[in-house]
C-alpha cells in the first residue's frame, strides 16, 4: 500500500516540480550530474532527487536543501556535501541562489548551478584532443559509453576509440547519466589504429577479431597471422585466440 502511495505522490510532485535536474558547477565534483525525482515517504511536501546510479541525494529539511548520502536523506538530517537555504517556504532547489559546499572541514560558498529538465535526456559533446567537435547528441541517461564509442567508430573506420572525461578513461559500461558533467559538457575521444597482435603491423581496417567468452579480448590480426593465431568454433563460428 505504501509503495502505491509513493508512486501516486511522485506523479503529483512531478507535476509541481521539475522531474529531472542537472547539477553542475565550475569545479568538477562527484555529486554533479543527472538527478531524477523520487519519493520515499507518501506524506512528503517536497520531492527528493537521486543522482543516476549513485549514492548522491538532493533532499529538503528544516528550510534547507542538502546534497548528501542516503544516510542523511533517510534521516532527513542536516548534513552532507552541499547546503542551500530556501528563499521561501517549499521553494524548489532551482530558486536557491547561495549554495555552500563543505571543503576543508567548513562550509564555503559554491558556484553550484541547477538546470531543470522535463525529459530524461543527457546532451553529450565529444571532441578530439585537438578540440574538433566530433559528436553532439542527446542520449537517455542509461546509455552506456560503449554506444557512444560505436558511433564514433563510424567516423574513423579501422580505429579503436577511448573516451576520456578530464583525462580519465570511461569504462564501456559507464552510463552517461552517472557522469559528473555539466549539460553539453565535452568528452574527449582518442583514436588509435588497429594493430595486428601477432606481427604488430598497423591494419587499415579490422580484418579479423577474437573475442573470448568473457568478452575481455578484442585483439585483431592481419590475414597472415589469423591463420595461425585464431581458431573457429564449430558451433557458433566465432573466432577465438588459440
Amino acid at each position: 500500500h505504501q509503495i502505491r502511495m509513493c508512486v501516486l505522490r511522485k506523479k503529483q510532485l512531478s507535476a509541481l516540480f521539475a522531474p529531472y535536474l542537472w547539477i553542475h558547477g565550475e569545479q568538477p565534483n562527484h555529486f554533479h550530474g543527472f538527478y531524477t525525482i523520487e519519493v520515499d515517504k507518501p506524506v512528503e511536501a517536497l520531492p527528493i532527487y537521486k543522482k543516476h546510479k549513485s549514492n548522491c541525494w538532493l533532499f529538503a529539511t528544516r528550510g534547507e536543501w542538502w546534497i548528501g548520502s542516503a544516510d542523511y536523506k533517510d534521516a532527513r538530517k542536516r548534513g552532507g556535501w552541499v547546503r542551500g537555504v530556501m528563499p521561501r517556504l517549499l521553494a524548489p532547489p532551482k530558486e536557491v541562489t547561495a549554495w555552500q559546499v563543505f571543503k576543508d572541514g567548513q562550509l564555503q560558498s559554491s558556484d553550484l548551478r541547477i538546470e531543470e529538465m522535463i525529459e530524461a535526456r543527457v546532451e553529450i559533446v565529444v571532441t578530439s584532443l585537438a578540440g574538433e567537435e566530433l559528436l553532439r547528441k542527446a542520449f537517455s541517461p542509461a546509455v552506456q559509453a560503449s554506444h557512444v564509442k560505436e558511433l564514433l567508430k563510424q567516423k574513423r573506420p579501422g580505429c579503436t576509440v577511448r573516451l576520456l572525461l578530464r583525462s580519465r578513461t570511461l569504462k564501456n559500461d559507464q552510463e552517461l547519466g552517472s557522469l559528473s558533467l555539466e549539460p553539453g559538457g565535452a568528452l574527449q575521444a582518442v583514436f588509435q589504429a588497429y594493430t595486428c597482435k601477432g606481427c604488430k603491423r598497423e591494419l587499415a581496417q579490422q580484418q579479423a577479431a577474437c573475442t573470448d567468452k568473457c568478452e575481455e579480448c578484442h585483439a585483431v590480426y592481419c590475414p597472415t597471422c589469423s591463420e595461425t593465431r585464431l581458431r573457429q568454433c564449430d558451433w557458433c563460428y566465432h573466432s577465438y585466440c588459440r
